[in-house]
């Protein structure tokens, strides 16, 4: 088995991508109806970091096979459908569920002593051209989690602007030798302005190293290191765990002083690190790769996004 695999899809990624979707959903299941298996953390947003990554590297690594800029503009057009179709059915689903008084999840908390934040979920009029509007427009430019019908399509309006800009730097940057500087300059403006693109670039890149020629003398050197994958696994699970709040002193002591001056905490950055991790480890190892490929986690992987979507509607409701 090998990553340069030429084929339209890439079996480990659908199973990485599967495998992740069931995690999501596992934790907001537990958050929702047994929030004693929540291990007192619930911001695993590690797993969504994932899909970020995973994004910035489907969209990118057919380009680097051929370096034709012609079908990207395509590409960013069928990327907004693709993206709609899921959500919108979800928020009309929503939609129905209210009008039908078929929404259960504060009775649920009440019953399971959930933590109070799922409280806060779904508890709204159904308004039609409201839902419609956020399905096709407000999630990603005007997302508001305390009205949304979907309270999970907060992460819509990243992936749609990552993809634009992933499809924009394809364009603008694809055809340059020497691309390392701008992946570092591009990951420190992130890291400096707007963190939350930092996957999309480390999926970009990834699928650069692997399937451009650019970097094709650096492959004996990085890949398939299953040493160097063990040590980013498990500090990837290490830094999952990584909370505020957490009572772990080992935990307190790397949440330093510089994350006072910017706009994120290291909260955030930490579960960003780990999901990049986990993945380089992914591709590194050919053992956890066939982990990954395994159908059962491929066939969840190519409907992963539909489960994402409808999953918190699903569990409040049926």
């Amino acid at each position: 088995m090998t990553i340069m695999n030429k084929n339209m899809r890439i079996e480990f990624i659908d199973g990485l991508r599967g495998f992740m979707a069931l995690c999501v959903v596992y934790i907001h299941y537990s958050a929702l109806f047994y929030p004693t298996l929540f291990l007192g953390v619930y911001n695993f947003s590690t797993f969504v970091n994932i899909f970020f990554i995973i994004s910035g590297f489907v969209l990118s690594y057919r380009f680097w096979q051929n370096k034709k800029i012609e079908p990207l503009t395509g590409a960013a057009l069928k990327r907004y459908i693709r993206l709609t179709v899921a959500p919108l059915v979800s928020v009309l689903i929503v939609y129905a569920l209210l009008k039908l008084n078929l929404i259960f999840n504060v009775e649920v908390c009440g019953v399971t002593n959930a933590l109070d934040f799922m409280k806060i979920f779904f508890v709204l009029e159904a308004n039609f051209i409201n839902a419609l509007y956020e399905g096709l427009f407000g999630m990603y430019f005007n997302y508001d989690q305390a009205t949304s019908y979907n309270p999970v399509l907060w992460t819509m309006s990243i992936e749609f602007k990552g993809s634009i800009l992933s499809l924009a730097f394809l364009a603008l940057f694809g055809k340059i030798k020497n691309r390392l500087p701008l992946y570092i300059i591009f990951s420190m403006i992130s890291l400096m302005t707007d963190i939350v693109y930092l996957e999309f670039i480390t999926g970009i890149f990834l699928a650069d190293f692997i399937y451009s020629e650019d970097f094709k003398k650096y492959h004996t050197i990085f890949l398939e290191k299953k040493f160097c994958a063990a040590i980013l696994i498990l500090l990837g699970i290490f830094l999952t765990f990584y909370a505020l709040e957490s009572e772990f002193a080992i935990y307190q002591k790397i949440n330093f002083s510089i994350f006072n001056h910017v706009s994120y905490n290291a909260e955030i950055f930490y579960h960003k690190i780990a999901a990049i991790m986990i993945v380089v480890a992914v591709f590194q190892w050919e053992f956890l790769r066939k982990i990954f490929s395994l159908k059962f986690l491929t066939l969840v992987g190519k409907y992963s996004f539909a489960l994402y979507v409808i999953h918190a509607p699903l569990m409040v409701s049926l």
